[in-house]
């Protein structure tokens, strides 16, 4: 696993300016908050210009009380004559530029340590956000805010290296790397007709 990709998630980059408005680190609450307003940027489906907005606007805002308390719909966001002018001043932005560019700012925003995941492991039922912030306000004692207000790749970050100390997970390693890619070409030759796992 790369090192250097630990500390930038601990320490994120600036982030970008997209559609002429400057985003915010992306934090645990801005993830919840996408979810919530069922963004196609947390759930999937076609990505319109009101789409990207609204994505855009509830991560400009810096904390996830300030982000929460914006209008459910963007219709109700564009009665203010600024929010008005930004989407005129947007209405012809190439849309999928941006769409890549804010789907860049997520992904970094969301990292995560890859995890070797047992075959036979049970799938959790709760939503993995708010499995982060229990275990953000049990194990590090923050306040609600204090764990919403966190960098999302801070708090992955920080929440594998402590299960890691524990060792209740198994983090993907290059020293592990081989003895996966073997036992893959094992079940590719295996699954062809090999006897490839003989002694």
């Amino acid at each position: 696993m790369d090192a250097a990709a630990w500390f930038t998630a601990a320490v994120p980059d600036q982030p970008p300016t997209i559609l002429r408005i400057r985003l915010s680190t992306y934090t645990l609450g801005h993830e919840l908050l996408l979810a919530r307003h069922a963004s196609a940027f947390s759930i999937g489906g076609t990505i319109t210009l009101g789409e990207l907005l609204l994505a855009v606007l509830i991560c400009s805002q810096p904390t996830f009380r300030e982000a929460r308390q914006l209008p459910a719909t963007l219709d109700s966001r564009l009665s203010t004559p600024f929010l008005k002018l930004w989407a005129w001043r947007n209405r012809r932005a190439d849309l999928r530029a941006a769409s890549a560019q804010f789907m860049a700012y997520l992904t970094a925003g969301r990292w995560m340590p890859e995890v070797n995941i047992p075959t036979n492991s049970r799938e959790l039922p709760s939503p993995w956000p708010l499995r982060s912030l229990a275990l953000l306000m049990h194990h590090f004692h923050l306040s609600e805010n204090e764990a919403l207000d966190m960098p999302l790749s801070q708090a992955n970050a920080l929440l594998c290296a402590l299960f890691d100390t524990k060792g209740e997970i198994d983090l993907y390693s290059e020293g592990n790397s081989s003895m996966f890619k073997h036992r893959d070409e094992l079940d590719r030759r295996a699954a062809a007709g090999e006897d490839a796992w003989a002694c």
